[in-house]
C-alpha cells in the first residue's frame, strides 16, 4: 500500500508504536536525516506482542513500513492484514496520509518483479549476518533461541496431525508414525542445506521430549 504523506517526522511519531517492543531510539538507529537534522526517511517492522501459533515467541512481525519525505509504503503478506494496517494508519494520521494505491502480488510475481536494488540489499544483509555468525558467542546465542523455539513445537497444534500437538499425537500408533515422518522430513531438509552459516537445531532433543527412538545415523 502506498500513501502520500505531508511529513516523514509526523508519520513516524504517529506510527512508531506499531513496532511493539522497540524503542523510538532503536527505530531511528538507521534513519536518514536531511541537512537540517530533520527525519527524511526511516523503515521499521509492524510488530505484535506474542505469537498465536508459538507460545515461545516473544513477538510476531506482521508487516513492514517504509517512510520517506512525501511517501510511505506499507507491506504485508495478506489481504486481512492490509485492511487492518490501512485502517490503523488512517486512524492515526487522518488527512495527513492519503492512500494512493494498493498492489497485490503472488509470491511468484514478487520474486519475478523484485528490483535489482532490493536483491543487492538482501545479499548485503545476508553477508552481514554471515559475518556476525563467525563470532562463537553470537552463534551460541542464536542457536539457543532457535532450539527453544524448535522444542516448543511439541506443544503446538499441527494441522498435519489433525490439529493435535505432537505430544498428543504420539500417544497412538498412527499419530506416532505421522510425527516420525515430520521429524524425518525436517532432519533430511537440514542435511540437504549445506550453507556455511546455517544454524541447525538439535532435532534429537525433540525425539527425547516425545520419548521416540533416536534416528539411526
Amino acid at each position: 500500500m502506498t500513501f502520500r504523506i505531508e511529513s516523514a517526522e509526523t508519520a513516524f511519531e504517529a506510527l512508531a508504536s506499531l513496532a511493539v517492543g522497540r524503542s523510538r531510539e532503536e527505530l531511528l538507529g538507521d534513519a536518514a536525516l536531511d541537512e537540517s537534522g530533520k527525519l527524511s526517511g526511516v523503515a521499521f517492522d509492524w510488530i505484535e506482542e506474542g505469537n498465536r501459533k508459538s507460545k515461545t515467541w516473544d513477538n510476531t512481525i506482521l508487516g513492514h513500513i517504509k517512510i520517506s519525505e512525501r511517501r510511505m509504503i506499507a507491506e504485508v503478506n495478506s489481504e486481512n492484514r492490509a485492511k487492518w494496517l490501512r485502517k490503523e494508519i488512517e486512524k492515526r494520521l487522518g488527512s495527513i496520509a492519503v492512500h494512493e494505491s494498493t498492489l497485490a502480488q503472488t509470491l511468484e510475481e514478487m520474486r519475478e518483479n523484485l528490483p535489482l536494488r532490493e536483491t543487492a540489499e538482501r545479499e548485503s544483509r545476508d553477508a552481514e549476518v554471515g559475518a556476525m555468525l563467525r563470532y562463537p558467542e553470537v552463534r551460541k546465542q542464536l542457536l539457543a533461541t532457535l532450539q527453544k523455539q524448535v522444542e516448543g513445537w511439541v506443544h503446538e497444534k499441527i494441522p498435519a496431525l489433525g490439529g493435535r500437538t505432537p505430544i498428543e499425537a504420539v500417544r497412538d500408533p498412527d499419530g506416532k508414525e505421522m510425527v516420525e515422518a515430520l521429524l524425518l522430513q525436517w532432519e533430511r531438509h537440514d542435511e540437504q542445506d549445506v550453507s556455511p552459516n546455517q544454524i541447525r537445531p538439535d532435532i534429537s532433543a525433540i525425539r527425547r521430549l516425545l520419548k521416540l527412538v533416536p534416528r539411526a545415523s
